[in-house]
C-alpha cells in the first residue's frame, strides 16, 4: 500500500522524534527535500494498520495547537480514488475562541 503523509509539527525536537518513528516503521519512505513536511511511503500492511501506526506514533509527541498529520492513499470502488484521514487535526487558539464568539455575538446587532 503506497500512501502520502503530509505533517506539520512546529516544535523542532518533536518532528525529528517523529520523523524517526516514521522511517523506522516505515523503512521505505522517501522525504521531499523541497518540502519537510512530505513523505511518500509504502506498507505491505492494510491502510488500517498503516493509520493505527501512525496514531500511535503521533500519540507520542507533545501536541501544539498547530500540529497536523494527514495521509492520503489510494481507495478503488468502481473508480481509482485517493482518500484522506486525519490523524492530528490543528487545533484553534484557546485565546481567539473568545474573541470568534464575541464577533458572532456583535454581528447579531447592525446598529452599534
Amino acid at each position: 500500500m503506497d500512501f502520502i503523509l503530509t505533517y506539520n509539527i512546529s516544535d523542532d525536537i518533536e518532528r525529528e522524534i517523529f520523523e524517526n518513528k516514521i522511517e523506522s516503521k516505515f523503512p521505505n519512505s522517501l522525504k521531499e527535500k523541497s518540502n519537510q513536511t512530505t513523505l511518500v511511503a509504502n506498507s505491505e500492511s492494510t491502510i488500517e494498520k498503516v493509520i493505527e501506526n501512525i496514531k500511535e506514533i503521533a500519540k507520542s509527541i507533545t501536541k501544539s495547537s498547530n500540529n497536523a498529520i494527514t495521509i492520503y492513499y489510494p481507495f478503488c470502488d468502481k473508480n481509482a480514488k485517493i482518500r484522506k484521514a486525519e490523524i492530528m487535526i490543528p487545533q484553534t487558539n484557546e485565546a481567539l475562541d473568545g474573541e470568534i464568539e464575541t464577533i458572532k455575538y456583535l454581528i447579531k446587532y447592525k446598529s452599534f
